[in-house]
């Protein structure tokens, strides 16, 4: 499956999925023409702690670490 569909199967967003992918949590093969194709396993790919997404919310708001 291409990644649109992934995203949307999973709740995640696609540039978090490439953020994945960038870390090696998410790993697609690719095809002839480019695409990432996602394995029907990826469907469990992790996702940060609440806690984390709410420290880079604040960060990228300006706010100081706590």
């Amino acid at each position: 499956m291409r990644v649109g569909e992934l995203a949307r199967r999973t709740g995640v967003t696609v540039r978090a999925l490439r953020y994945y992918e960038a870390a090696g949590l998410v790993v697609p093969r690719r095809l002839t023409n480019g695409y990432r194709d996602y394995a029907p396993t990826a469907l469990a790919a992790p996702r940060p702690a609440p806690a984390a997404r709410r420290r880079r919310r604040r960060a990228s708001a300006g706010w100081a670490a706590a």
